[in-house]
């Protein structure tokens, strides 16, 4: 098999979300209460596509920039409320999402400013799918540089679920970063290596509206949470979120590990790679 055979043979693979196909599942119609199971998707896929703490609590300084690539697997829930099939596989328009997790591969750029402030945005694909994320955001140093106390930031920012027909969703976050920076190597000061260790606490506000019949809705219990701007049915979903890992950097060349958890949500392990100047 060709590697063209096999790229489309993984494109026709399609994990689309649909609301309306949690209704009926296996060809049979589901006849249990799914508002759990779908205020569980909205959590989860807000928590997915929300800003994760990729960068070392230091800032760039006004000339810095950033460049990365990075991978976020998601570890999606596997059963749903009644013990059933999970709400991704519910939702997913082919009812076949057999892995534990998905993959989110995105591309990340940041500019530092003056008075340690940093400004950044990325875009991303959701693995086998037709949808994407957007997202922005802000940080500001508060305490930077001064050993052997820890560096400290704020961050905040808003990622977008986008290229869904039924489900319009957004995850707002706030967050204080703690870390630090150890220079090793042979020749200090020369070429050096840093090894950038963080600790990350966040909180993650979740809106979404699903764009659906009152039937499916009456259905599936999939009412709008905390979307103001249309119908405030549900409450927004605040989802605490904490992260530790590190960032690698030789010359110019970096490479990032993160892990996070938000409780009652899903894990997930961030892995890039990337150019800082």
């Amino acid at each position: 098999m060709t590697a063209l055979t096999y790229a489309l043979a993984a494109y026709a693979v399609n994990d689309d979300l649909t609301v309306s196909g949690m209704v009926d599942h296996g060809g049979q119609r589901v006849t249990v209460d799914m508002s759990d199971d779908y205020q569980q998707l909205i959590r989860e896929l807000g928590t997915m596509v929300s800003n994760k703490p990729l960068y070392p609590t230091k800032t760039l300084g006004a000339s810095g920039f950033d460049l990365s690539f990075s991978n976020t697997f998601a570890f999606i829930s596997q059963t749903g409320a009644d013990g059933g099939p999970g709400p991704w596989q519910r939702a997913d328009v082919d009812e076949d999402i057999a892995n534990s997790y998905l993959f989110v591969p995105q591309v990340s750029a940041r500019k530092g400013l003056p008075l340690s402030m940093e400004l950044g945005a990325s875009g991303g694909w959701i693995g086998v799918s037709h949808q994407g994320v957007f997202g922005g955001w802000g940080r500001i140093g508060l305490i930077e540089g001064y050993k052997p106390y820890p560096d400290i930031s704020l961050h905040f920012g808003y990622a977008g679920f986008v290229g869904n027909d039924e489900i319009e969703l957004g995850a707002a976050d706030a967050g204080v970063t703690f870390g630090s920076g150890f220079a090793f190597g042979s020749f200090p000061g020369i070429n050096n290596a840093v090894f950038q260790p963080l600790l990350d606490a966040s909180i993650v506000r979740i809106a979404a509206y699903p764009s659906i019949s009152d039937s499916v809705a009456q259905a599936t219990g999939a009412l709008p949470i905390g979307a103001s701007r249309h119908d405030n049915s549900l409450p927004a979903i605040w989802q605490p979120q904490f992260s530790g890992g590190f960032q690698l950097v030789n010359g110019t060349v970096l490479f990032r590990a993160i892990g996070s958890y938000a409780p009652g949500s899903i894990a997930s392990l961030t892995l890039g790679m990337g150019w800082q100047y």
